[in-house]
């Protein structure tokens, strides 16, 4: 049985640090949805060169996209076929 998919938007909520949370939090999940990545699973399958392609995904935000995916790694044991 596999389990239900973790949506983006409450992964980061949950797991964004502070000093990020007021500034990056919510555009960062907003441009994810925006170009359809709205799991954590989509986000293990997207590379950092396409992501830097989505509109409103800048260097600061793609640190922070990192930093969660990496995290959601660590914590998952899940990994990619690509590498942030």
């Amino acid at each position: 049985m596999r389990a239900e998919p973790i949506s983006v938007a409450d992964y980061f909520e949950e797991h964004t640090p502070s000093e990020y949370r007021l500034t990056f939090l919510r555009h960062s999940v907003n441009a994810l949805i925006r170009g359809g990545i709205k799991t954590m699973e989509k986000l293990m399958d997207i590379s950092a060169e396409e992501l830097i392609k989505l509109r409103n995904i800048g260097s600061k935000n793609l640190r922070l996209i990192m930093l969660l995916r990496n995290q959601f790694i660590d914590e998952t044991g899940q990994n990619s076929t690509r590498k942030l």
